[in-house]
């Protein structure tokens, strides 16, 4: 698939990840590790170590040659991400449901270091 690898357009790294914010991810505020309300996601993510983890794993997809490959990265992130909102909140069932590890991982998404992250993705869908 050389269109993947040789692109009609430059990547910007990290173009749209300053002007997120928590409320466009539907992110759960009562699942985000303790921060101040100006933090950057990034700051967030980084105050936790399972989550920080997931966001440091993310980012190795970009070196995966294989859409399996990538596909089980992203398993291992979502089993991360699930199991810091086991730690914070054991007993909530709210706290495994779709929307607050979708969420969640939305927000890991944006704090890794993923260049090209939509590209990443398409090359999924693509071939599989």
């Amino acid at each position: 698939k050389p269109n993947f690898f040789l692109p009609d357009t430059k990547c910007e790294f990290r173009k749209y990840a300053k002007y997120i914010n928590i409320e466009q991810t539907g992110a759960s505020l009562q699942f985000l590790p303790h921060h101040d309300p100006n933090d950057s996601i990034k700051e967030i993510v980084m105050k936790n170590k399972k989550l920080s983890n997931a966001a440091i794993e993310l980012t190795t997809t970009a070196f995966y040659p294989t859409p399996l490959d990538i596909l089980s990265v992203i398993h291992k992130v979502l089993a991360e991400i699930r199991s810091f909102v086991c730690d914070e909140c054991p007993s909530n069932d709210e706290a495994l449901s779709f929307d607050t590890i979708f969420g969640l991982f939305i927000i890991v998404l944006v704090a890794s270091d993923l260049p090209n992250q939509e590209q990443v993705f398409q090359y999924v869908l693509d071939f599989t």
